[in-house]
Formats: C-alpha cells, structure tokens, sequence
C-alpha cells in the first residue's frame, strides 16, 4: 500500500572504528569540506525534521546535530537500530549507515511513501537493511533478537510487516544505485575518490 509522504525521523548509524581503514568511517572527507557524517547529516535535513546521530565515539559529533549512544552497548548494527527507534520524535526513522555519502534523497523519501514496519530495498539480489524504514512496532521484535544474541538485522524481518522494494523500484529513483556506494576499505575509499572527481 502507498500512502502519503508523512513526516519521519532519519538515523545516521556510526558505529566504531573501521579495522580495515583503522579510524572511523564516519569522519573520513571526499573533498566537500565536510566530514561523512556531516555531509548526510546535512543532505537527511533537507528532508526529514528530525535528524539525530547513533554513536558510541565522542569524535564522531556534528554541531547542531544530536548524538546517541546505543541503548544496549555491543549490539551491532541491529543494537543502533533499535536505539534509532526508540531515540526518534516520529513514529518511522529511516536508517542508514554512515559511509554512504551519496544518498539519493528522493530514494529515502519514496521510501517513507511506503506502509510498512520495515521498507527495505534490494540491490543486486540483497537486502540492503543499512539503508531502510523502520517503525516503532519493530521494537519488540528487535530486543527479542537481542535477548537471544541473534545479531543479524534481517533475522527479525519475518516477524514484522517487511515490505522489499525492487532494484527496479530502487533504480526509478536511483539510476545508478549511487546511494549504494560504500566505503568499507582503502580500495574502495579511493574509487569512490575517483568516482567523485570523474577520474
């Protein structure tokens, strides 16, 4: 079911330190004078009232911007998740990592025209759950998977209204799927470099 844009919260999730580039990803620059973490800071507040960080790390702070640390300490990713949840003003928070510096806004807003506890999109066969739509009623289901130590972000997707939005859907608003381009090493950090200056 589409419904009407409505107004959500948007959760920036900047974890530790990276071990493959050796300092956190968050505060890596691409030559926008702006740290990552900034720089989506920024592009999410122009589309959502309610823009917060998820991080443990006092470094990784924006001024203007506010910081959480996770509810539940050595959670992972699923841990942020549920303490963008229960840290954000609306009832939906998108949720996205902190190395994906070109976030297509117009993908994230389609994404909030979507009913759903979870609105989830697909890249090349893959959920893509660092880059979704949660509601609160995910909650519950989330500090279950905690309890257990289930740490896998998709494993409570089928307790929940999920929906999955085709790479087709995801590519009408996204062409070339650049909101997909991450920074997990040295290798890709300079090709995302280059992609950027059309090297």
């Amino acid at each position: 079911m589409v419904i009407a844009p409505r107004p959500f919260s948007a959760a920036i999730l900047a974890g530790g330190q990276s071990s493959r580039l050796g300092y956190p990803k968050a505060l890596l620059r691409l030559g926008t004078g702006h740290v990552l973490v900034e720089d989506l800071a920024r592009r999410l507040g122009t589309i959502s009232d309610d823009v917060f960080i998820v991080a443990n790390d006092a470094r990784v702070a924006v001024p203007g911007i506010p910081s959480w640390p996770d509810l539940i300490p050595g959670k992972a990713a699923l841990g942020g998740i549920l303490t963008a949840i229960e840290e954000a003003r609306f009832d939906r928070v998108f949720v996205t990592a902190c190395d994906m510096p070109y976030l297509s806004t117009e993908l994230v807003s389609a994404l909030a025209r979507i009913d759903g506890d979870v609105v989830v999109p697909t890249v090349e066969g893959r959920l893509q759950p660092l880059f979704a739509m949660y509601s609160r009623r995910c909650a519950s289901s989330i500090r279950e998977r905690l309890v257990s130590d289930d740490l896998r972000v998709v494993g409570f997707f089928p307790s929940v209204d999920t929906r999955v939005v085709t790479e087709a859907d995801v590519r009408s608003n996204d062409p070339d799927l650049a909101s997909f381009r991450n920074m997990n090493t040295p290798a890709t950090l300079r090709e995302n470099y280059e992609w950027l200056n059309g090297e």
